[in-house]
């Protein structure tokens, strides 16, 4: 049980409505080259070309982007999981040696039960809206702050049956 490391505003917050090349996947394709956007390609909708924020832009200058859709990549490592509702701690900055840095949280609402669970350690794509900076207190009764994304698509890679 680790749920003391995800402080209970985020999972009241779920009550509220650099990438790599070799982790695109068949939904998030990176942009134009020089370019942090992605591209978004669900299916029967219109193909969106979306911001990515770095980690460093979420963490300095959280209220230049509060409220900016944004698509992020990253490797779980921490899911809680309460009925529908997910609460992830997610590393978004992917170093040498596929090493994976800079935490962020991830809330996310699935409407009905999940294909596949989210596990740590799994590669995740998602889409959805920064809503600033969160906090909660560590098992070292520390203040824990980080970037905050409340998810509206998350996909796992990879996808199912590769």
């Amino acid at each position: 049980m680790q749920k003391y490391l995800i402080a209970a505003s985020i999972v009241a917050a779920m009550a509220l409505p650099a990438m790599a090349t070799d982790t695109d996947t068949d939904w998030m394709r990176h942009g134009k080259p020089g370019s942090n956007n992605v591209i978004v390609v669900t299916p029967g909708e219109p193909t969106r070309e979306l911001q990515t924020l770095t980690y460093e832009q979420m963490a300095r200058t959280p209220q230049n982007y509060v409220g900016e859709t944004v698509a992020l990549q990253g490797k779980v490592v921490q899911v809680e999981e309460e009925g529908d509702d997910l609460v992830l701690r997610v590393n978004i900055t992917r170093g040498e040696y596929s090493s994976w840095t800079d935490t962020i949280v991830i809330a996310y609402h699935h409407k009905g039960p999940l294909i596949r669970r989210v596990l740590e350690n799994d590669i995740i794509a998602v889409e959805g809206e920064y809503r600033g900076l969160t906090s909660y207190e560590s098992i070292f009764h520390q203040k824990v702050t980080l970037p905050f994304v409340f998810a509206t698509e998350l996909k796992i890679w990879p996808p199912r049956g590769k």
